[in-house]
């Protein structure tokens, strides 16, 4: 589909009943879109999504519900579709969703609120198997702020670029890893403000491939539960297999860099990886998590996880100082500092 902007002044208001709004569909869906993008106009621009009366069907949270608006199918040139300047608001499941789309060239996000009122169950930004480009965007909601998966069988996801971003309330940044090959994850100058998680990159127990290069720098964190998890012994709700042997998910070249946190679990970071399948190259500078109260526990906690730490990183980190090369058999040595 070839397009031009779609531009709004005012308010776009989808339906308020279900029976309105089939399931599984969406309110705005771009596909395989060459300069198609969502455009506001003034500090009143929104779309709202009437999402209230969905957030109490059982399905509101399985996908079956719809979302606003939706990128999918690769591109048809070299423009990158979008949405600019703009507030979305309660949506029935995603805000935005981009499938199975734009490998190379990405959607690319840029001014954009994201809010869910406080009993809202929706997802700020999904990205499966697709790039994406996200700077300046605030997402408060109550289900995910934001994450990128892959899936059994699906191809490699793309190139995710998150930068001056705030995640308020809803589970922070996920990275969930299922089979093939996911990488080139940079977040930057962002923060998280009352989240329960903040950086949470998952591999499925059940799952194969790799995930690697993601880079996470000058990050700060508010009374957030858990600040940082990589854990690649992760069981997603919907598998049956967990318990079944499987190659597993490599895990590796995972960078921290500047981040501050206070956090309210007693987890500073939980680094929880396979015997057979250990986490490696993972770097922490400047790191600095402190509890949020006064005798709440501040640690991290480690299992075959490797890596170094250089300048300064609190609480004390746990990362093991060498790791094993599978593929060679043997013993590699990191520098530490």
């Amino acid at each position: 589909m070839l397009c031009a902007h779609m531009v709004t002044q005012g308010s776009v208001v989808a339906p308020q009943e279900p029976l309105a709004w089939p399931q599984n569909e969406y309110y705005i869906r771009f596909v395989s879109p060459e300069n198609c993008s969502v455009v506001g106009r003034g500090s009143s621009a929104e779309i709202e999504g009437n999402g209230m009366s969905w957030w109490e069907r059982p399905d509101a949270g399985n996908g079956q519900a719809p979302s606003l608006i939706v990128f999918t199918g690769d591109p048809l040139g070299y423009q990158q579709p979008g949405v600019y300047n703009i507030t979305l608001k309660n949506a029935p499941y995603a805000h935005v969703l981009a499938n199975n789309t734009m490998m190379y060239f990405g959607a690319e996000m840029d001014g954009v609120r994201i809010q869910a009122t406080d009993r809202g169950s929706s997802a700020g930004v999904l990205v499966s198997n697709a790039s994406l480009y996200m700077y300046n965007t605030h997402i408060d909601v109550g289900g995910v702020n934001a994450m990128i998966q892959t899936g059994y069988g699906e191809r490699e996801s793309g190139i995710l670029r998150v930068s001056q971003a705030t995640f308020r309330r809803g589970g922070g940044f996920i990275v969930q890893m299922t089979d093939g090959v996911m990488g080139n994850i940079t977040i930057d100058s962002s923060q998280f403000i009352g989240t329960s998680h903040g950086i949470r990159l998952l591999g499925a127990r059940d799952g194969s491939g790799a995930l690697y290069d993601l880079f996470f720098n000058d990050i700060s964190m508010t009374n957030v539960g858990v600040p940082i998890t990589v854990d690649n012994t992760y069981c997603p709700k919907d598998h049956d297999n967990c318990l079944k042997p499987a190659k597993g998910v490599l895990t590796q070249s995972i960078m921290f860099g500047e981040v501050t946190a206070t956090q309210t679990s007693g987890d500073a970071g939980q680094f929880t990886c396979r015997p057979d399948k250990p986490c490696e190259m993972i770097s922490m500078n400047d790191i600095d998590i402190r509890a949020a109260s006064p005798g709440l526990p501040n640690l991290f906690h480690c299992a075959n996880a490797y890596g170094y730490t250089d300048v300064h990183v609190n609480p004390e980190p746990c990362l093991k100082k060498h790791t094993l090369s599978r593929a060679h058999g043997t013993q590699r040595d990191f520098p530490v500092f």
